[in-house]
């Protein structure tokens, strides 16, 4: 169809254009009527709509001009507008078939659906061929649900005929069958034609609404990286979610909000991405695994994320797929033994983390006062955690030495121990309520535990004796 319309516009301007050698400019109306074509074909109606509104003016009983101008104005939602163009061309002799296709769009849109469905059989009667019109014709019907379903059907069966695998036919045809209750017709009618993206992404759509999703993603993710729309591409990312592909659903539903940042149902989904945030954070370190198998920055990361979880097992099963040139690293190892010691395989740990301890390695340190304290050797434990208060874990160093120092009696160390803790981390507030308890109970300095307490109070705690004690300041 239109390439009927462009070659009638072309017309138009071969009409009117002057002789090659007449020294007069183009003729102005086959100037806007080109500039809009061109404006159309790149998707810019607001300027196609601009130089057609002049060409109009210019020639307001020009069929051509009417019909171009009825095109954009239905276009951009404009039915009552599109009619009042229309109207006119739509009387005149011989009726034009696609004057009449425009005047049902435009009817259709707003809501005259009796006298949409009338305007498109008038098209067809004037060019039964024209395929457009019968599509639209047949949405009429469907749009009326399932008490004209068969004869939605019947005005399809020609255009089924003649073109079988015509995918906006499919579509329809697939919609009517839905209709009628003959729901495996309808998917097999799809499947037929899956080879077009539209029809792939329709029988997509529905396998997941029923719950299909392993099926729906196998027909679905050849359409990733293809689809541009909104809606498909947020369907792809709910079905990828659901299959177990965070990683594609994410890259999805990026390209959605990258367009549009307020699309709500591409952020619900987002939402629902992200409570899974930690097994997302793992899939994308094991893709970088898969691609970089060498890097030992990357198995840290992912052992890390495995502890974080508190999945030491998962660590030490990973731990068999480490290239052989990485198993020395110190940072895997002392991840290996530190997966050992939550897992409760105590000697091993000992004996993966000593070694890296005797050379000094600040973090293998801790790891190894950690399993003293497990083993109540207090002293050794303590002497663990300052040679392993460094990094990250300092805080947490300075206290666990803290509680082994209490443990050995020796409290203004400890106290001591308890404030370099606060001082590494200022919203450490257990080690705040360890100092105020060394320092009231144990040492005698009530105005250093009272500093203490209001810190740890400060920072939520919430202890009423404390807080009784605090309050009770003379």
């Amino acid at each position: 169809m239109w390439l009927c319309i462009l070659s009638l516009c072309c017309w138009l301007g071969a009409a009117t254009a002057p002789a090659l050698d007449d020294p007069v400019p183009l003729d102005p109306v086959a100037d806007r009527m080109a500039a809009a074509r061109a404006a159309y074909a790149g998707g810019a109606l607001g300027e196609a709509y601009d130089q057609l509104r002049i060409a109009f003016e210019l020639s307001p009983e020009e069929p051509g001009v009417r019909l171009w101008l009825g095109i954009v104005l239905n276009d951009l939602g404009r039915g009552e507008q599109a009619l009042e163009v229309l109207e006119p061309a739509r009387a005149a002799e011989p009726r034009s078939a696609w004057v009449q296709l425009e005047c049902g769009r435009a009817q259709r849109a707003l809501g005259r659906t009796s006298e949409a469905e009338r305007t498109f059989r008038a098209a067809l009667d004037a060019y039964p061929e024209l395929v457009r019109a019968r599509l639209l014709l047949v949405q009429v019907l469907i749009d009326q649900g399932a008490a004209r379903a068969e004869e939605a059907l019947g005005s399809l069966q020609p255009l089924l005929e003649a073109r079988p695998v015509l995918a906006s036919a499919v579509l329809r045809e697939a919609e009517v069958l839905t209709l009628l209750g003959r729901e495996a017709e309808a998917e097999a009618c799809l499947r037929g034609a899956v080879a077009d993206p539209a029809v792939r992404l329709a029988l997509c759509r529905r396998l997941a609404a029923d719950h299909r999703t392993a099926e729906a993603w196998e027909v679905g993710s050849p359409l990733v990286g293809e689809t541009n729309d909104v809606g498909g591409r947020t369907l792809l990312a709910q079905v990828a979610r659901r299959a177990g592909e965070p990683l594609t659903a994410l890259q999805l539903l990026g390209a959605v909000l990258l367009e549009d940042p307020t699309d709500e149902t591409a952020l619900a989904e987002l939402t629902e991405l992200l409570e899974d945030a930690d097994d997302l954070a793992e899939r994308v370190v094991s893709r970088r695994l898969a691609s970089k198998p060498g890097d030992a920055d990357t198995w840290r990361e992912l052992f890390e994320d495995c502890l974080r979880d508190g999945n030491p097992a998962a660590v030490l099963a990973r731990f068999e797929a480490v290239p052989e040139a990485l198993r020395s690293d110190p940072r895997l190892v002392v991840l290996r033994g530190q997966a050992l010691r939550r897992a409760n395989r105590a000697a091993e740990a000992r004996a993966l983390l000593e070694p890296l301890s005797a050379a000094g390695d600040a973090r293998a340190c801790y790891e190894v006062g950690l399993l003293d304290y497990a083993a109540e050797h207090y002293e050794e434990a303590a002497a663990e955690f300052a040679r392993g208060a460094a990094g990250s874990w300092a805080a947490d160093a300075c206290f666990n030495r803290g509680i082994c120092l209490d443990r050995l009696g020796k409290y203004a160390e400890a106290a001591d121990e308890y404030a370099a803790a606060a001082a590494a981390r200022p919203d450490f507030a257990e080690a705040w309520l360890q100092l105020g308890h060394d320092c009231r109970l144990r040492l005698g300095q009530p105005r250093r535990a009272r500093e203490a307490y209001r810190r740890y109070l400060d920072l939520g705690g919430d202890d009423a004796e404390v807080r009784r004690y605090v309050e009770s300041e003379p």
